[in-house]
């Protein structure tokens, strides 16, 4: 398998090529492809950007299918990017689409879009602060995942069904979807996905018995390669204690994509256990500047962390009122996921600062 750098240039050559060729339906499938590989690679602004062309791209070819494809990449894109309200609204309008497939001459891959759309959707409400309803719709699209294809099935697996469990402290059914993964992924040798349950299930492992305050175990994670974007993003928003080296500065200091606020809190959380004379003050502005984000994102998943941690610091400085305050305003605007971890430990701390 190349490695892939030297397949986004590949892709990026394809893609050059076919523009000279003046044929719009030739450039689809190479613009589908580096979109793809970019979001593999943390590159969000680049898929984006991707999209967006794949979206003129579409147009030009005069067909319908196209343009379903052009939208779906969309939704993934922006998804992936931090706008998740307008993900949701491209990933509502291809389901809404009477289509159930599209041609093998733009996808060689094909994923039914019930499926890779619930994907976006689920990951956007809970994002979004909608727990429950995030497992009802991947529910929905891991039922239409196992009637479509074993990759279909570990695609879904490995993007919604179970980090959106890991996220929601339900352990039990994590280890059970983890199962899942790992079946399908070793039966049928979808290597790129069994990556992610090898990841998964020792996260969850970690969890169960009790070792999520210790730095994770780099060397009990499966080898990465030089894919470390997404699924790096993915393991720091399920477990904080990921090693400092897997995650490059840049990502951390300049955070950007979907779970950007929860990286900004990484960040804080890290400066607080440092030496620096005004880590404090460091920290506390880190923590602000993630709520912002959180905000702007329209991300109450992650603003429900970003405000227990600098809960937590203000309580530490005896600015208990003010801590109460902030989880008060927060705790407010939880409609549902009373269940779920983050919700149950910020009605504790609530509970500790009355």
């Amino acid at each position: 398998d190349r490695a892939p750098a030297k397949r986004v240039a590949d892709i990026a050559g394809s893609n050059e090529s076919s523009e000279l060729t003046g044929v719009a339906k030739y450039q689809v499938g190479p613009i589908l492809q580096k979109s793809i590989v970019q979001i593999e690679h943390g590159n969000y602004r680049g898929a984006l950007a991707s999209a967006r062309k794949l979206i003129r791209v579409a147009a030009r070819t005069g067909d319908p299918l196209a343009g379903l494809l052009a939208n779906r990449l969309m939704a993934q894109a922006l998804h992936f990017y931090g706008d998740h309200t307008a993900a949701r609204g491209f990933a509502e309008r291809v389901l809404d689409h009477t289509a159930k497939s599209i041609p093998l001459s733009y996808v060689a891959m094909q994923i039914d879009h019930r499926v890779s759309m619930r994907i976006i959707v689920s990951r956007v409400l809970w994002v979004g602060g909608f727990a429950d309803r995030a497992v009802e719709v991947i529910n929905e699209g891991l039922e239409f995942a196992a009637a479509d294809s074993p990759f279909s099935l570990c695609h879904a697996l490995a993007l919604a069904g179970c980090p959106i469990a890991l996220w929601r402290g339900d352990d039990a059914e994590a280890e059970r979807l983890i199962g899942v993964l790992l079946d399908q992924g070793t039966r049928f040798k979808i290597d790129r996905w069994r990556t992610y349950g090898e990841c998964y299930n020792q996260v969850n492992r970690r969890r169960m018995a009790g070792d999520g305050t210790k730095t994770l175990d780099a060397s009990a994670l499966p080898p990465l390669g030089t894919a470390r974007g997404l699924i790096l993003h993915m393991l720091a928003t399920i477990d904080s204690a990921i090693p400092e080296s897997f995650l490059p500065q840049e990502w951390v200091s300049n955070p950007a994509g979907w779970c950007a606020p929860e990286l900004l809190r990484i960040q804080g959380e890290r400066q607080l256990k440092g030496n620096a004379p005004n880590r404090l003050a460091d920290a506390e502005a880190v923590f602000l500047k993630s709520l912002d984000m959180a905000g702007e994102h329209h991300a109450l998943g992650w603003k429900l962390r970003t405000s227990m941690s600098l809960a937590s610091l203000w309580r530490d400085q005896n600015q208990r009122d003010k801590a109460r305050e902030l989880l008060n305003s927060v705790y407010g605007q939880v409609v549902e996921g009373h269940g779920t971890r983050d919700v149950r430990q910020m009605a504790a701390m609530i509970d500790e600062l009355s």
